[in-house]
C-alpha cells in the first residue's frame, strides 16, 4: 500500500509530450535502452529541457547498447541523469553531464550495487562539489559602470569611491571564478534595465541576463516583481542603502533656545517670585517714605532713595534680572536685606540660565525625522545622479515622495538637483542641504572632508523602503547551484566582510562635539533681537501717546485761558 500511494507510474510511447504528475522536483525519468523509440524520447526531452535541475533520469543499459547518441543531448551540468547497467549480476550505477553544450560528455562513478550486499560503495552526487570545476569555461557578468575609468581600477582599491558597489562584487566574482575554475567575461552596460512593456524585454544588465548573454550580474539588484519572472537572485553580497543623509539643524532654526533653559514651571515661578519680591520691597519702602527718620537721615554713599512706587520696585528686580544692578536702593535694614535675597536668587537663576543656553547653542534638533517633516521644512534637498536614483525618484507615485520629487529635487523650470557625490557631500557641508545618496559613499567622503565637530549630528532619512538588494543570475542557469554555493563559500570564509570593511565606510563618530568655538549667527540671537523690537516699538507707541497727551493738556490750558481772557473783558 505504501508503494502505491507514494508512486504513480505512467508508461511512454515515443510519440507522447512526456508528461509529469508530479512536481519537478518529485519526478523521476526511467527509461530502458532497450525498448525501441528511446531516442526519440530523449532528444524530446532535450527539447522540453527536461534533463535541467531539479528532474532526475535512471537510463537501464545493457552490454549490447552504443551510448554515443548520448553525446548529441544536451545533458547539463545541474542535471542528475543516472546510466544503470548490469554486469555478470552486479549493476554499475554512473552519472554523465556536459559543462556546456559543445563539450563532450564527462563521466562520474557513482556506485556498485551486489544483490546480496547491496551497494559495495557509493559516491553521493552533490553538483556544488562533484561539479565545480568548469575547466575554464567562459562565464559572461553582465556589470553596470557609471565611471567607464573604473574598468582599469577594479582590483587595485584605487579610488574607492568611485562605482565601489560593482568593485566590490566584481573582486567577489574574481574569487568566485577561480574557486570554480572558470574564466570571467565581462559585458559593460550604463543602467540596471527597464522594462519595455511593448516587447517584454529589459534593457540594461537584467536585459542581458533575459537574453542569456550573461550567466551573473555584477552589480546588486532590487528584487522587483517585475524582476522575478525573467531572473533569479543568487546572494545579498553588498549591504547598499541610500537614503537622504544632512546635518541636524541647530535647535535654535527650529526652536525659541531662550525659552528652553527653564521648565515651564520654573519659569511660571520665576515671574511669581520676581512680582512678590518687588510687592515686597515695595511695601517696605512705603513705610520708609511714612518714617521720619529715614526722611532726615543723609546717606553718606550718595545713593539715591527708592521711592514709595511698584514699578520703581519693579525696575529693580529687572535690573536684578539682567545683573546690571540699580542706582537706587531702600535705606531701611529690612528693605537692604529683601533686595540682597532677591539679587542672590536672581543671581543664581542667571548663571543656571546662561550655562543652559550655552549648551543649547550647540544641541542640534530632532525635529527632523521622516520625508513629511523634509517636506515642510526649509532644508533644501539634492540626489546623487545615479541611473537608478533617476529613475525612482521620478517614477514616484506615493504622494510625500512625489511631492518631494517635484517641489525640491525637480522643481518646475530649473534642472533636477542631481548631483555627484562630491558636489552633494560639500554642499551637505556647507548649508543646511541634504543629500540621497549611497551612505557608504557619503560617509567616505564625510570622513575625509569634515572636520571632527562637522561629523556630529549626522542623520539619515529613508526616502523608500526595501529589502536588501541581491546579485541577479539568468533564470534557470544551469550554473545556478555552483554559483550559489560559491558565494555562499565567500560569505563563511571572510572574503565578503573583508571587502566590506574595505569598501563601506561606517558613520563617522562624533568625537569633537563640544571641544569647538561655535560662533553665534541672527538666526540663534532671533527671539533677542525681537525682545528688542517690541521694547523699541513699545516706546515709539508710548512716546507718541505721551506727546498728543502733552498737546492735548496745552491745548486744554490754552482754551481755558482763552475763555478766562474772554469773559474777564465782557462789560
Amino acid at each position: 500500500m505504501l508503494f502505491k500511494s507514494s508512486f504513480s507510474i505512467s508508461l511512454l510511447r515515443f510519440s507522447d509530450d512526456l508528461p509529469y504528475p508530479y512536481p519537478e522536483e518529485h519526478q523521476l525519468f526511467l527509461i530502458d535502452l532497450a525498448c525501441e523509440g528511446w531516442e526519440a524520447i530523449l532528444k524530446k526531452a532535450e527539447e522540453y529541457r527536461f534533463f535541467r535541475h531539479p528532474f532526475r533520469w535512471l537510463v537501464i543499459k545493457n552490454n549490447y547498447t552504443n551510448l554515443d547518441y548520448l553525446e548529441s543531448l544536451e545533458i547539463t551540468i545541474d542535471s542528475q541523469f543516472f546510466i544503470a547497467e548490469k554486469n555478470e549480476g552486479v549493476i554499475y550505477l554512473e552519472t554523465a553531464y556536459k559543462i556546456t553544450a559543445e563539450w563532450g560528455l564527462l563521466w562520474m562513478d557513482i556506485g556498485r550495487w551486489v544483490k546480496d550486499n547491496g551497494f559495495e560503495y557509493f559516491n553521493e552526487l552533490i553538483i556544488s562539489r562533484n561539479r565545480s570545476d568548469l575547466m575554464g569555461v567562459t562565464i559572461n557578468t553582465t556589470m553596470v559602470l557609471a565611471d567607464k575609468n573604473s574598468i582599469n581600477h577594479m582590483l587595485d582599491y584605487v579610488d574607492i569611491e568611485v562605482d565601489f558597489i560593482s568593485k566590490a562584487n566584481y573582486i567577489y566574482i574574481h574569487h568566485l571564478m577561480n574557486m570554480i575554475n572558470a574564466t570571467g567575461g565581462l559585458i559593460l552596460t550604463d543602467t540596471w534595465g527597464v522594462l519595455d512593456p511593448e516587447t517584454g524585454m529589459f534593457t540594461g544588465m537584467i536585459g542581458d541576463l533575459q537574453r542569456e548573454l550573461a550567466e551573473i550580474g555584477g552589480i546588486v539588484s532590487f528584487v522587483t516583481a517585475q524582476r522575478l519572472p525573467v531572473v533569479d537572485y543568487v546572494s545579498p553580497t553588498t549591504p547598499t542603502i541610500a537614503r537622504f543623509i544632512f546635518r541636524a539643524p541647530p535647535l535654535s532654526y527650529v526652536s525659541n533656545i531662550f525659552t528652553l533653559p527653564f521648565e515651564y514651571m520654573v519659569w511660571i515661578c520665576f515671574f511669581l517670585l520676581t512680582i512678590f519680591t518687588a510687592l515686597v520691597i515695595y511695601i517696605i519702602v512705603y513705610f520708609e517714605w511714612k518714617n521720619p527718620k529715614y526722611l532726615q537721615e543723609e546717606d553718606p554713599q550718595q545713593v539715591t532713595r527708592l521711592r514709595a512706587n511698584f514699578f520703581d520696585s519693579l525696575m529693580v528686580q529687572i535690573g536684578g534680572i539682567c545683573q546690571q544692578g540699580s542706582d537706587t536702593e531702600p535705606r531701611s535694614m529690612a528693605g537692604r536685606t529683601a533686595l540682597i535675597f532677591s539679587f542672590v536668587a536672581l543671581m543664581f537663576l542667571y548663571t543656571s540660565f546662561s550655562a543652559n543656553i550655552v549648551a543649547l547653542l550647540q544641541t542640534s534638533s530632532d525635529s527632523i525625522k521622516t520625508l513629511q517633516d523634509l517636506l515642510y521644512s526649509n532644508i533644501r534637498l539634492g540626489v546623487e545622479g545615479t541611473p537608478y536614483s533617476r529613475y525612482i525618484f521620478s517614477h514616484e507615485t506615493e504622494p510625500i515622495r512625489k511631492a518631494l520629487y517635484e517641489e525640491k529635487i525637480a522643481i518646475k523650470g530649473q534642472p533636477p538637483n542631481f548631483l555627484t557625490a562630491e558636489i552633494g557631500v560639500a554642499r551637505l557641508r556647507q548649508e543646511f542641504f541634504a543629500f540621497h545618496c549611497e551612505v557608504g559613499t557619503c560617509y567616505k567622503i564625510i570622513s575625509d572632508t569634515f572636520l571632527e565637530h562637522e561629523k556630529c549630528g549626522l542623520t539619515e532619512v529613508a526616502f523608500f523602503q526595501a529589502a536588501e538588494p541581491w546579485l541577479p543570475m539568468r533564470k534557470n542557469s544551469t550554473y545556478s547551484e555552483i554559483l550559489k554555493v560559491g558565494f555562499r563559500k565567500i560569505q563563511e570564509r571572510g572574503v565578503r566582510h573583508r571587502e566590506i570593511v574595505r569598501f563601506f565606510t561606517k558613520k563617522p563618530a562624533c568625537s569633537g562635539q563640544g571641544s569647538t568655538f561655535v560662533s553665534v549667527g541672527l538666526i540663534d540671537c532671533y527671539f533677542g533681537f525681537f525682545i528688542f523690537g517690541i521694547g523699541v516699538a513699545c516706546a515709539i507707541a508710548l512716546l507718541v501717546l505721551e506727546i498728543l497727551a502733552e498737546k492735548y493738556n496745552i491745548m486744554i490750558i490754552l482754551r481755558a485761558r482763552l475763555n478766562a481772557l474772554f469773559f474777564r473783558r465782557r462789560p
